[in-house]
């Protein structure tokens, strides 16, 4: 009976160690898939960068915020909608309270350091299509990114 009960436990143990690495890979894919589309855009290089740096992985962690709050709800799984719930309002008022310009929010998303190690790699090609400002250029990305 004893051995029957320690399968059991270590099969449902099993399929949690499975189905955690599977939602592990799902992320990172979905996270690699959402850095990289973003170099196939029609924009300039010098605008990507800039909201690659600045912008998107802000709005990635007010959306984070605003659909862990939804779930925290019950509104995902609810067809009827929650008038003192407004996904908009919640979505400015974070990025209002967390201003790229007076908080350092990098340490919590793992999207911002993927797209901080992608821009690691493609900054080199910014670098060569400004030319003459190369040097200067190269020069502040070393003291920036390599400090």
């Amino acid at each position: 009976m004893d051995d029957d009960l320690l399968d059991n436990y270590l099969s449902q143990d099993r399929r949690k160690l499975s189905s955690r690495k599977i939602q592990e890979v799902a992320s990172s894919t979905i996270i690699e898939s959402l850095t990289a589309e973003w170099w196939t855009s029609n924009l300039s290089q010098t605008v990507i960068n800039d909201l690659l740096e600045n912008l998107i992985p802000l709005v990635v962690l007010a959306c984070e915020k605003v659909l862990n709050e939804a779930d925290e709800r019950h509104l995902i799984e609810t067809t009827t909608p929650d008038r003192s719930f407004n996904p908009i309002n919640r979505l400015a008022s974070f990025l209002m309270r967390n201003n790229p310009k007076y908080i350092h929010y990098s340490s919590l998303s793992p999207y911002h350091y993927s797209m901080k190690s992608l821009l690691n790699t493609k900054k080199v090609q910014v670098l060569k299509v400004y030319g003459e400002e190369e040097t200067l250029l190269r020069y502040k990305y070393r003291v920036i990114y390599k400090s």
